[in-house]
């Protein structure tokens, strides 16, 4: 690997690191760096130079599983970002919906829920979320609350493993 990618590797993670833990914070404006009166070329242009520097198939096998998964969130909003505001009246609906606080597209934000297990340092934590995450999807309170305890045990401190374990246990 060369001096410039790994300068470049070093680059891509440092930007994840510092956007995905507030990436529901950011408008599709902030996330594609134009202002909210950029012309449809500017946007473009924004995006497609934004694709090429971060498209996870570019950085596959590079970055470690964790960053690589943030990565893929990332995009994925970043081009959710483009599809609504080069549509002018996906954008039109966006900006009004903007004054009202919501910075993601309604439409898009029921199709597309951020992957909790992404927000889960640990592997054994993520390993038994989805145990747990699938024992609660078969039904199987037990067996949720138990991989959810284990999971805890890899990463105490976390919040999200917390709340579905109370609600694991009160269903």
């Amino acid at each position: 690997m060369s001096e410039g990618e790994r300068d470049l590797r070093e680059e891509v993670r440092a930007y994840v690191r510092e956007i995905f833990p507030d990436l529901d914070l950011y408008t599709y404006y902030q996330l594609l760096e134009v202002e909210p009166a950029a012309p449809p070329e500017a946007i473009k242009a924004s995006f497609y130079e934004k694709a090429a520097w971060l498209h996870p198939d570019r950085h596959h096998g590079q970055l470690d599983d964790r960053t690589h998964g943030q990565l893929v969130v990332l995009y994925a909003r970043i081009a959710e970002g483009y599809r609504i505001l080069s549509n002018p009246q996906r954008r039109v609906s966006y900006d009004k919906a903007m004054t009202h606080g919501k910075l993601r597209s309604t439409v898009i934000e029921k199709e597309i829920e951020r992957d909790p297990e992404l927000d889960l340092e640990h592997p054994q934590a993520r390993k038994f979320y989805k145990m747990a995450f699938d024992a609660l999807k078969s039904g199987n309170k037990k067996s949720a609350e138990m991989y959810l305890g284990f999971a805890l045990q890899s990463e105490p401190n976390s919040p999200m493993l917390k709340q579905m374990l109370e609600e694991a246990k009160k269903k």
